[in-house]
């Protein structure tokens, strides 16, 4: 499988400010998911578009849904 780096970083670029808007009024708590961590399963979500997400949580319970 080919992977275009340069088509991933201008996609993610693209997705950024859509992300950042999501999560601007989610506190970082700081033990819980990374916003980094957060970004990249919205990145994935948002290419694949899957029927159903099962999310487990993480670190202290903190959810990763955006």
């Amino acid at each position: 499988m080919s992977v275009d780096s340069a088509s991933i970083n201008i996609a993610a670029a693209e997705m950024l400010s859509a992300f950042q808007k999501r999560v601007a009024g989610i506190p970082y708590e700081r033990r819980g998911i990374l916003y980094s961590e957060m970004f990249f399963l919205y990145l994935c979500a948002q290419a694949s578009r899957p029927s159903r997400v099962v999310e487990s949580g993480r670190a202290r319970g903190v959810g990763s849904h955006a």
